[in-house]
C-alpha cells in the first residue's frame, strides 16, 4: 500500500493538504554523514531543481550563440527571413529560461524549507524531551534550532546550483570549441585553474566567516538569555553587570564581522581583477582571430558572450560550494551532539500513564544543608507539607525528576522509581506543577487542552481553580490570548490558569508547589474548599505554607526535615 503524497501544483504554486514528508537524515555517525543524508533526503525536490538548473544554464549559453547567428544572418547574408527565425528562437529560449528558473527555484526552495522544518522539529523535540540537559541556556537552544538548522539545510542547495554551474562550464566550453578550438581549449583548461585559484584565495574568508557565524550565534544567545532572565537580574540589581558582559560579547562579534567583511572586500576585488583579466585575454584572442578572418562578427560576439557568461558560474562555484559545505558541517557537528543524545529513548513511544491511585514514598532525600526527608503518603491522601524556600524547591525538583539523588536516597510512585536518568514512567504517574506559573503563547483553552487532558473535567477544574471569575473578566473568555509566558494576564490570573491546567490532567499523583501565592485570601479559601472534592480518591501533595490550604488537607507534615515524618498532623 503506497503512502499518500502531497500533490504539488507548480503552475499555481500550491500544495495539497497532505503533508510533505522527507526521509529522516538520522541516524548519522559523523557531521559529514549528517550533511550528506540531509542533502540526499531532499532528492525528491533537489533532483528536478538540479535538472532545471542545467536547462537554465544551457538556455543562458544559447543566448550569445543565437544572437551571433542572428547578426551573421542579418549583416553578412542579409537574410531577413533568417533573421526573423533566429529572433523567434531567441524569444522561445527566453520564455523557456523564465519557466525553468521559476520551476527550479520554487522546487528547490520547497525541498530545503521542508527539510529545515523537519530538522527544527527534531531539535525542538530533543530540547523538550524529559531526558534533555537542563543546563542548556535558552539562547544556546535558540541558536541550535534556528541558525544551525538553517546553515545545515543550506547544504541542500549544493545539489542544485553547483550542478547547473558545472553544466554551464561544460556546455559553454563545448560551444566555444565549435566556434574556435584554441579559444575553447583556453576556456576549458583555464576555467578549472581559475576555479582552484579562487578556492585557495577564499579559504581565509571561509575561516573568518565561520568565526563570524559562531560569534553572532554567541551574541544572539547571550541576548536571548539576558532577556529571559531580566526579572531575576532586576531583582538582584545586576542589570549593569549583565549589560557589560553582553557589550563585551557584542563587541567581539563586531570585530569578527569587521575582519570578515574587510577580507571579503579584498577577496571580491581580487576575484574581479582575476576574472576580468581572464575575460580580457579571451576577448583579445577572439578579436585577433576576427581580424585575421578566422571568426565572423557574430562569432566574435558569441565568444565574448560565452566567456562573460562562464565567469558567473566559475566565481559562484568558488564562492559558494566550499563555504556552504564547511558551514553546514560545523552546524551539523553541534546538532549531532544534541540529536544523538539518548536517541532511542527520545524517539521511542511515550509511556502510557497509570490509572490507579498510587502511594508515594520518599526515603533519605537531601533537601540541602544536610537536612533529609522521609515521607510515606498513602493512596488517595491529600497531604500538606509545610515547607518553604530552598527546601520546598529542592523537594519539588526531586519529585519532578530534575534533581539527582544521593546514594541510598529513593523516591517511589507506586512501584516505579523516580530517576532523573529515566523520568518518563514516573512522570506519567506523577505530575509536579511548579510554583512559577508559566503559560504558552496562545489562548486560555489551548493552554488547558494539552495532550492527555480530560475534557470532561475542564469545567470543574476551572471552577476549582477559581478561574470562573477570571473567564468572566477576560475579553474573549477561553479564547483570550494570554501572550508569551501568560504576560497578558495578571499574576493571579496566570497562577489560577496554571492550576486549572494541572487539575484537568487528572494524574494519579499531583504535587502542587505554592499554587496560590498570587491570589487574594478569599480566592485562596475558595480553592482550598474545592480542591479536596476534585482530587477525592487521588493522591495529592501540597508543598505550601498557606494556612488555608494546609487546613483542607487530610494531614499535615509540619517539619519535613525530620528523620521520620509519617505521622499525622
Amino acid at each position: 500500500m503506497s503512502r499518500p503524497r502531497a500533490v504539488i501544483s507548480v503552475r499555481r504554486g500550491e500544495i495539497s493538504d497532505t503533508p510533505v514528508v522527507l526521509p529522516d537524515p538520522l541516524p548519522a555517525a559523523t557531521p559529514r554523514a549528517l550533511v550528506r543524508r540531509a542533502m540526499w533526503g531532499t532528492r525528491r525536490f533537489a533532483l528536478p531543481a538540479a535538472g532545471s538548473a542545467v536547462v537554465h544554464q544551457v538556455c543562458e549559453a544559447l543566448v550569445p550563440v543565437i544572437m551571433g547567428r542572428a547578426i551573421d544572418t542579418a549583416v553578412v547574408a542579409g537574410d531577413v527571413r533568417g533573421l526573423a527565425l533566429w529572433l523567434g528562437l531567441l524569444v522561445v529560449n527566453f520564455v523557456l529560461l523564465a519557466q525553468v528558473v521559476r520551476f527550479g527555484t520554487w522546487y528547490g526552495q520547497l525541498g530545503a524549507e521542508t527539510m529545515q522544518h523537519q530538522l527544527r522539529t527534531d531539535v525542538t523535540d530533543r530540547l523538550l524531551h524529559p531526558r534533555a540537559r537542563t543546563d542548556r541556556l535558552p539562547g544556546s537552544a535558540l541558536a541550535l534550532a534556528t541558525n544551525d538548522v538553517r546553515r545545515l539545510t543550506m547544504a541542500t542547495t549544493l545539489m542544485v546550483y553547483p550542478v547547473g554551474e558545472a553544466a554551464a562550464i561544460i556546455v559553454g566550453g563545448t560551444l566555444l570549441l565549435l566556434q574556435s578550438v584554441p579559444l575553447g581549449v583556453a576556456v576549458l583548461v583555464g576555467a578549472p585553474v581559475l576555479l582552484v585559484l579562487l578556492d585557495l584565495l577564499g579559504r581565509p574568508l571561509r575561516r573568518r566567516a565561520e568565526s563570524e557565524a559562531a560569534a553572532i550565534a554567541d551574541a544572539s544567545g547571550a541576548a536571548a538569555d539576558l532577556l529571559a532572565g531580566h526579572r531575576v537580574l532586576a531583582g538582584i540589581q545586576a542589570q549593569d553587570v549583565a549589560a557589560a558582559r553582553y557589550r563585551d560579547t557584542s563587541r567581539q562579534t563586531l570585530h569578527a564581522t569587521m575582519r570578515a567583511r574587510a577580507h571579503q572586500s579584498g577577496l571580491t576585488a581580487g576575484l574581479g581583477a582575476i576574472t576580468g583579466l581572464f575575460l580580457v585575454g579571451i576577448a583579445v584572442g577572439a578579436g585577433l582571430l576576427a581580424v585575421r578572418g578566422d571568426l565572423t562578427v557574430g562569432g566574435l560576439i558569441t565568444v565574448v558572450g560565452l566567456t562573460q557568461l562562464l565567469m558567473n558560474p566559475i566565481t559562484a562555484f568558488a564562492r559558494n560550494v566550499a563555504p556552504v559545505w564547511s558551514a553546514a558541517q560545523a552546524s551539523a557537528s553541534r546538532l549531532l551532539d544534541l540529536l544523538s543524545e539518548d536517541e532511542t529513548t527520545a524517539r521511542g513511544a511515550p509511556t502510557a500513564p497509570a490509572t490507579d491511585t498510587l502511594p508515594v514514598r520518599v526515603a533519605d532525600v537531601d533537601l540541602g544543608g544536610g537536612e533529609r526527608i522521609h515521607l510515606d503518603i498513602a493512596p488517595g491522601e491529600l497531604v500538606g507539607i509545610n515547607v518553604e524556600g530552598t527546601r520546598a524547591v529542592a523537594l519539588a525538583e526531586t519529585l519532578a525528576a530534575r534533581r539527582p539523588l544521593d546514594d541510598g536516597a529513593s523516591v517511589l510512585v507506586g512501584d516505579v522509581a523516580v530517576n532523573p536518568g529515566t523520568p518518563e514512567t514516573a512522570r506519567a504517574r506523577m505530575l509536579v506543577a511548579p510554583h512559577e506559573a508559566s503559560l504558552f503563547d496562545g489562548t486560555v483553552e489551548q493552554n488547558l487542552a494539552l495532550p492527555g487532558h480530560r475534557a470532561d473535567l475542564l469545567e470543574v477544574a476551572l471552577r476549582t481553580a477559581a478561574c470562573d471569575d477570571v473567564l468572566r473578566v477576560l475579553p474573549d473568555g477561553l479564547d483570550t490570548v494570554v501572550g508569551e509566558g501568560g504576560l497578558r494576564l495578571s499574576g493571579g490570573q496566570r497562577q489560577r490558569v496554571a492550576l486549572a491546567r494541572a487539575l484537568v490532567m487528572d494524574p494519579p499523583v499531583l504535587v502542587l508547589h505554592e499554587p496560590t501565592t498570587a491570589v487574594d485570601s478569599v480566592t485562596e479559601a475558595l480553592i482550598a474548599e474545592r480542591l479536596p472534592r476534585l482530587r477525592a480518591g487521588r493522591t495529592t501533595l501540597l508543598l505550601t505554607t498557606s494556612p488555608a490550604l494546609l487546613a483542607a488537607c487530610d494531614r499535615v507534615i509540619e517539619h519535613p526535615a525530620a528523620v521520620d515524618v509519617s505521622g499525622a498532623r
